[in-house]
């Protein structure tokens, strides 16, 4: 009997699937970064992270709501160490010498998200760990302990009813405030090796738990098993980075395929592919880029920009257009 080298993994369909038309806010770790990035490049209006990488499930759930209120932060929301201006409910990202800019950053991100949140098709949210930090002095939770002493905080693994119900509570306002909204759940597929692999796939199971939870109260929330992809079916460090815990490119392009191929509409992935192809058209660099052969080839990727535009009017092409045409001989 041949050895079987790999164990494939059932991704579920889903009711409706993803288009070019739809808005899509993507929060949650790094890997849901990934993704934001990959639906970026290929055109799809879509919102990271707007208070930066979020690795629980309850900072998850309180982002969400602050953007559903809309309610922005002031100067009593930030703390200075090291020279730099912090918000406990952000990322490391948002820090700033200057506190006004600080705000103003943190107050921009805020804004952006709330527009998509509210206008927006879709909501992807990637669970990245169950634990979470709090301040010693008051109990309160921390997104992000920045730079501040260990002594200050103190960690908690979360239970899973506690994370369903964080996430079940935000989600549930989000689709009052949003009726058509739709959800994809994944867990990261990074490895937090701080505690060692035995506590991080705790955590792990206690996510996979979660979202299960949260995907039978929900018929609008989906589940997306990137955490099973790449650690059950990859499964071998060649997929990761060199310190072993971080999906590397390989591994993200084999999870955005799985997603593409199961979630996306059929014309959504042709005009991706065409989308794909006038972006590989834009990078080349011709040898000779006054010749006529080289001027016919400008001239029909810029019909098919054209064709693009009039058939899908949202997708921008602004950037494209600009190297076909500085590359144009009159």
């Amino acid at each position: 009997m041949a050895l079987q080298k790999r164990t494939s993994v059932t991704i579920t369909s889903i009711p409706e699937q993803l288009h070019y038309r739809a808005g899509i806010l993507a929060m949650g770790s790094c890997f849901a970064e990934h993704m934001g990035e990959a639906l970026s490049i290929r055109k799809f209006r879509v919102v990271q992270n707007p208070f930066g990488i979020l690795f629980n499930p309850a900072s998850i759930a309180r982002a969400l709501d602050r953007m559903l209120t809309g309610e922005v932060y002031g100067a009593s929301d930030l703390r200075a160490n090291d020279g730099l201006w912090y918000s406990f409910d952000h990322h490391g990202r948002f820090a700033h010498p200057d506190q006004q800019t600080a705000l103003q950053q943190i107050n921009r991100a805020l804004a952006t998200g709330r527009r998509m949140l509210l206008q927006g098709e879709w909501l992807l949210l990637t669970l990245g760990t169950a634990h979470i930090w709090r301040q010693k002095e008051n109990l309160d939770m921390v997104t992000n302990c920045h730079r501040f002493p260990n002594s200050l905080f103190q960690r908690e693994r979360l239970p899973v009813d506690a994370m369903a119900d964080a996430l079940a509570g935000a989600i549930d306002r989000c689709r009052g405030a949003n009726s058509g909204l739709k959800v994809i759940l994944t867990v990261s597929p990074v490895r937090y090796t701080r505690d060692g692999l035995v506590d991080s796939q705790r955590s792990k199971a206690a996510l996979i738990l979660a979202a299960e939870e949260l995907e039978q109260r929900f018929p609008f929330v989906h589940y997306f098993p990137a955490y099973e992809l790449v650690t059950d079916e990859l499964r071998d460090y060649a997929f990761f980075d060199r310190a072993g815990t971080h999906p590397n490119a390989d591994a993200v392009a084999f999870v955005w395929e799985k997603l593409t191929d199961a979630w996306l509409e059929p014309e959504t992935r042709a005009a991706m592919q065409r989308v794909a192809a006038i972006q590989r058209a834009a990078a080349h660099r011709p040898h000779h880029p006054a010749s006529e052969s080289h001027q016919a080839f400008l001239r029909k990727q810029l019909q098919e920009v054209v064709e693009l535009e009039r058939e899908l009017p949202f997708l921008d092409f602004t950037e494209e257009k600009r190297r076909f045409e500085e590359r144009w001989v009159e």
